[in-house]
């Protein structure tokens, strides 16, 4: 971990009281944050849907590097170390069942977009288990992948600073970076939770999560003046 010049206790509850009180300041930076996120994905899968399902099991991966600190506290999980140690890990896999659970997907959907996954080589099938795991095996798909983690942890970075300006905290953004790389796993499994979290709850009011894209990019122009 990054040393930080003062220890803070912040719950949960601070956090969200934090939001109401400067809902205005504060929700333009998170629609732009989410829009710019659910763009990036959109990109990569021409499909929020397809997207997601790669989240949830890009997520398993997160959890299994670290779950490796069971076995050596000092497991390096940072993003330096990422490609190789997802090269060293059992790869988890998930069933289709599993996938509509956490997703909000319907299962026949899931199945279909999973087709098409494969078929991209985005996900490969475990034969044993009979459930699928994110496996983005060629050098371009890599690459992709980690300038996209780039993206994200700026763009992510920008958000939670906008955040401790208003806990009076000193913390600039590449402080933050520098911390979500050096711990990159953990955050990232704890980053893609909250966005599963929040795209299932969108997709069980929309049933269609490109529409979410769609009114986030509406939205946020009315929110500038």
């Amino acid at each position: 971990m990054l040393p930080l010049q003062k220890k803070h206790d912040l719950s949960p509850g601070d956090i969200s009281e934090l939001l109401k009180i400067h809902y205005a300041d504060l929700m333009p930076v998170f629609y732009e944050s989410q829009s710019l996120f659910l763009c990036n994905i959109y990109k990569r899968h021409r499909s929020i849907e397809s997207a997601n399902i790669v989240l949830c099991l890009a997520r398993n991966v997160h959890l299994e590097i670290i779950r490796q600190r069971e076995k050596d506290l000092n497991f390096n999980i940072s993003s330096e170390k990422f490609w190789e140690n997802f090269s060293k890990i059992d790869k988890p896999s998930t069933k289709i069942s599993s996938i509509t659970e956490i997703t909000g997907i319907p299962k026949e959907t899931v199945r279909r977009k999973i087709k098409n996954l494969l078929d991209a080589g985005y996900l490969a099938k475990n034969e044993k288990s009979k459930g699928y795991y994110w496996n983005p095996l060629s050098k371009e798909k890599k690459n992709e992948y980690s300038k996209i983690i780039g993206y994200d942890t700026k763009n992510l970075s920008k958000f939670i600073y906008k955040i401790v300006n208003h806990l009076q905290i000193n913390l600039d953004n590449k402080i933050v970076e520098d911390e979500i790389h050096a711990q990159f796993s953990f955050y990232w499994y704890h980053y893609l939770s909250c966005q599963l979290a929040w795209l299932k709850l969108w997709q069980l009011k929309l049933k269609d999560n490109d529409l979410l894209l769609i009114a986030l990019q509406t939205t946020i122009p009315t929110l500038q003046y």
